[in-house]
């Protein structure tokens, strides 16, 4: 009868530590890895800033964050060309809308920038220009997932990105472009506000519609400064989409319920990395694991009780 206690003791404290592991309500067992993103080769004398797009959830979903929900970016973020526009759209209302970034810091000495202690996410990080022998600087932006994957889908909670930087383009002339991908949409606005900034300040404000070909020039701009764009008004049921090539910006507007269409091919060369493949995708069904598991310990309990009260 003492040797079938222990037995039956033994079990119960097998069942219950295995039932916290498993079902672990309150999250006692789960400690959440941190992530870390470091940018190499960045200009030295430039700061930048990070900001956090998205959370990711328990379940592997991701969550968009209070300051990044209002916007109509599409992040599904399947391939390198999406990653790309949604960096350059991102970057575009961070500069319009003046958002607090979660971290900045300053390159150092090896043009180097670390940001440590991350919790897992979509992160969006922001160069600002400097001038380097008296010539202005710009510096793509990066879109990365925290923690990313590697070729052989392990999970790199520890990223290395490369930074691109350039001359800022000595243009004078831009031109924006909009481009409606909805099929003919009765839902359609007849017009749009889009603005052009200078570095950080707006610079003006325009209209598009049908009677101007939905687009618009500017000519005679002042050289050595950067220039972005944003769509001021949000056409309801579109996601924005906003790329800007040799002066030229084009302001898509795609029907959430329209499909998309075929990717550029000119991704870029070293594109961001795209969240582990092996981490749980939603509608994946977790529960019956559980489930099977502590009925395979209930059956282990009862056979144990049995062969005790058969000894």
């Amino acid at each position: 009868m003492k040797q079938f206690r222990i037995r039956l003791s033994a079990v119960i404290f097998f069942v219950f530590l295995t039932s916290m592991i498993i079902f672990d309500p309150v999250g006692v067992f789960a400690q959440e890895n941190m992530c870390s993103l470091t940018l190499t080769k960045a200009v030295q004398g430039s700061s930048f800033s990070l900001y956090q797009i998205q959370k990711r959830n328990a379940d592997g979903t991701y969550t968009t964050t209070k300051e990044f929900s209002k916007y109509p970016i599409d992040l599904k973020l399947t391939d390198t060309e999406k990653m790309r526009e949604a960096a350059s759209t991102l970057a575009g209302y961070v500069t319009a809308d003046q958002i607090t970034a979660y971290e900045t810091k300053s390159v150092d000495e090896h043009n180097s920038v670390a940001f440590t202690d991350l919790a897992s996410g979509l992160y969006l990080a922001m160069g600002n220009s400097v001038k380097v022998n008296g010539k202005p600087m710009e510096q793509t932006p990066i879109l990365a997932y925290l923690p990313a994957s590697s070729e052989d889908q392990r999970a790199l909670y520890d990223l290395t990105v490369e930074v691109k930087s350039s001359p800022v383009k000595e243009k004078k002339r831009y031109k924006v472009y909009k481009v409606w991908d909805d099929n003919e949409s009765k839902n359609r606005p007849k017009e749009i506000v889009v603005a052009l900034y200078q570095d950080d300040a707006k610079y003006e404000e325009v209209t598009l519609n049908k009677s101007n070909d939905w687009s618009y020039t500017w000519e005679n701009l002042e050289k050595d400064h950067k220039y972005t764009m944003v769509e001021i008004s949000k056409p309801k049921g579109y996601k924005v989409k906003i790329t800007e090539e040799n002066g030229i910006f084009t302001v898509t507007n795609t029907e959430e319920n329209t499909p998309p269409g075929n990717p550029p091919n000119n991704p870029p060369e070293n594109p961001p990395n795209n969240p582990p493949e092996r981490i749980p995708q939603t509608g994946q069904l977790w529960w019956p694991v559980a489930v099977l598991a502590a009925l395979g310990i209930i059956f282990l309990a009862i056979g144990i009780w049995r062969r005790g009260r058969k000894e």
